[in-house]
């Protein structure tokens, strides 16, 4: 049976890179594109967006065959043109004639138990600010606003290139930790929740503290999908917040 390490250890082998990217187009990491005729280092990518390094025509296509490859399930194979004209901070100068690249788009199915037999473990953090809506209600949606860009920036210098966070809604956020079990996942959590308490003690509304209560699961032998474990991270969640706030949960 192959292991992690040797699955990694061929697909950096790979003569052409490979990329893991998230829907919303971030690099979660980079395998292979050993060929330096063609090819530069590409772990610089890891964590950046496309968005961030295409110009918008370009990173909107290469956005929409990403969906489209998730919502289709199939093998996309697309040839594209990608030239300095395209990418951000570069000057219009450069060969005269389009270089043209072929692109093939999959979606990534990565089971429960592949993480388990391999001994990679996945815990789910949800977490919302405690008093938010106080924040809204007495000091504007500017403010707001300026809340949740604090918390991004705090989670953004938290986080591992390969850690995955999103906003699920309002002031409620989920992060993904590939590769971390039951306890690290509890003292990142605590780490990060004292990150938010202090990044966000600016934002005190009468005597009421923005703090973070969180909610911590690894997913287990026994959960169908991450759904599951997301479930369970969210009972955590609610506990946490019944409980008094601005606390560590572990389900």
């Amino acid at each position: 049976m192959i292991t992690v390490e040797q699955m990694a250890s061929v697909l950096g082998a790979l003569p052409d890179p490979a990329f893991i990217l998230s829907r919303t187009g971030k690099y979660v990491a980079v395998f292979g594109g050993r060929d330096t005729r063609y090819y530069h280092d590409g772990s610089s990518l890891v964590g950046r967006y496309i968005s961030e390094l295409i110009k918008p025509d370009k990173a909107n296509w290469f956005l929409d065959q990403i969906d489209h490859a998730l919502t289709s399930r199939k093998l996309l194979i697309r040839e594209y043109e990608l030239s300095n004209k395209d990418v951000l901070g570069l000057p219009d100068e450069g060969p005269p004639e389009p270089i043209w690249f072929e692109g093939r788009v999959q979606a990534l199915v990565v089971h429960h138990e592949a993480f388990m037999r391999y001994a990679m473990p996945t815990s789910i953090l949800i977490f919302d600010l405690d008093n938010f809506k106080r924040i809204n209600d007495t000091q504007g949606h500017i403010a707001g606003d300026e809340v949740i860009q604090t918390v991004a920036d705090v989670c953004r210098s938290e986080l591992r290139n390969t850690d995955i966070a999103c906003r699920y809604g309002g002031d409620e956020f989920v992060i993904a930790l590939p590769n971390t079990g039951r306890q690290h996942a509890q003292q990142f959590a605590q780490r990060l929740q004292g990150r938010l308490r202090e990044a966000l003690s600016r934002f005190s509304a009468f005597g009421a503290a923005v703090t973070a209560s969180i909610g911590v699961t690894t997913m287990a032998p026994e959960d169908g999908s991450y759904e599951d474990a997301l479930k369970r991270a969210d009972r955590a969640l609610y506990e946490a917040k019944s409980g008094g706030k601005d606390r560590v949960v572990v389900a």
